[in-house]
């Protein structure tokens, strides 16, 4: 295998990386892992700047978001796991590995929700037709109305999880 060109300046000599809502998307986490690991470059000026990434996703089960059963069943086969992710990183170099999960209430109107989930705001949508969204829509009523207020807002927690890692 021949060596690969060098990379265009703006691609290399990088001190951190975020990966905000990304890291599900990508197949062969382990080498993109790596790759970035490579390229993190330690600040000659600052000791204490020690290259990391963090990656900002949401949980892969422990979700509080108004679904149906079969869209929680694609997040769940679509989001890699904390633990996954850990040991991903990990494999590719990383250390001083450090996850969290940062809460916070939402509240959206309950016709704005549908109207995103029919729009497909999440990829996790996207595996539905327009028909199977209609149908979906009509189940967050039922199973959701617990959780709408005199207004027809819909209250839930929104999780992120925070994967931090160095490279030392």
């Amino acid at each position: 295998q021949s060596p690969s060109p060098p990379l265009p300046s703006w691609r290399t000599n990088f001190h951190q990386v975020l990966l905000k809502e990304v890291v599900h998307h990508l197949t062969d986490r382990v080498q993109i892992f790596q790759g970035l690991h490579r390229e993190l470059q330690s600040l000659h000026h600052e000791k204490d700047a020690i290259p990391s990434l963090l990656i900002v996703t949401r949980p892969q089960i422990e979700i509080d978001y108004p679904l149906w059963d079969a869209a929680r069943q694609v997040w769940k086969n679509n989001q890699p796991s904390a633990q996954d992710l850990c040991q991903e990183l990990e494999q590719a170099g990383f250390s001083q590995i450090q996850q969290t999960i940062e809460s916070y209430p939402c509240q959206i109107s309950l016709e704005r929700w549908k109207t995103m989930v029919q729009q497909r705001f999440w990829s996790t949508f996207s595996k539905f037709s327009d028909e199977e969204l209609q149908q979906a829509c009509s189940i967050l009523e039922e199973e959701h109305s617990h959780r709408l207020d005199d207004n027809k807002i819909l209250h839930f927690e929104d999780r992120l999880v925070l994967i931090s890692a160095k490279k030392v």
